[in-house]
């Protein structure tokens, strides 16, 4: 599975360095950080304990969820708009990037207990990649506003509640101990 998985993300890192190539600049970060969790994918800890096969197949569905607000684009927005939405974009791929850099070989797309990470990002919010994602995701929704984009986006903050919770529960003491050193899951001062 593993290399099903990894050469799944090679080859979405393959066509955002291709889109990058054609004049799309914000898909350079995204190819870096597609082609990174493909060699993470690769490289990394085999897990002590896995969430079950359905919470297991949900986080996959979630952490494609994105890829279907292609499917609704909106008409582009004012340009002040735009510019913001590529700005949040681009902060969010760079903090998720970070947040993987900083996971190492416990990277994984379903929850599994890999070991902890605690450095980077890690160190102030215990799920900086959720919230990079999220950001990500928020920046296209402001460039290309629609309804559905907007519901998939709600969508895809609930699954990423759901796969905090689901890895919590799987990653057990040594996460409540974390939890207890730092304090905010995703947003600091707010949850």
């Amino acid at each position: 599975m593993s290399a099903l998985s990894a050469a799944f993300w090679a080859i979405v890192a393959g066509l955002r360095l291709g889109m990058a190539l054609r004049g799309h600049p914000l898909s350079l970060p995204l190819a870096a950080l597609s082609f990174l969790a493909a060699v993470r994918l690769v490289r990394r800890r085999p897990p002590v304990r896995e969430a079950s096969l359905p919470r297991r197949l949900a986080a996959w569905g979630a952490a494609l969820l994105p890829w279907g607000a292609g499917l609704f684009p909106g008409a582009p927005a004012p340009l002040p708009l735009r510019a913001a939405g590529e700005a949040l974009q681009l902060l969010g791929v760079l903090l998720a990037l970070w947040a993987l850099l900083a996971l190492g070989e416990a990277f994984g797309i379903a929850p599994a207990d890999r070991g902890l990470a605690e450095r980077g990002p890690y160190r102030r919010i215990r799920h900086p990649m959720y919230l990079g994602e999220a950001m990500a995701f928020a920046g296209w929704l402001l460039e290309r506003p629609s309804l559905e984009g907007a519901g998939l986006l709600l969508a895809a903050v609930a699954l990423a509640a759901l796969r905090i919770r689901w890895e919590e529960e799987v990653l057990g003491e040594a996460y409540r101990a974390y939890a207890a050193r730092v304090r905010w899951r995703m947003i600091p001062l707010v949850w």
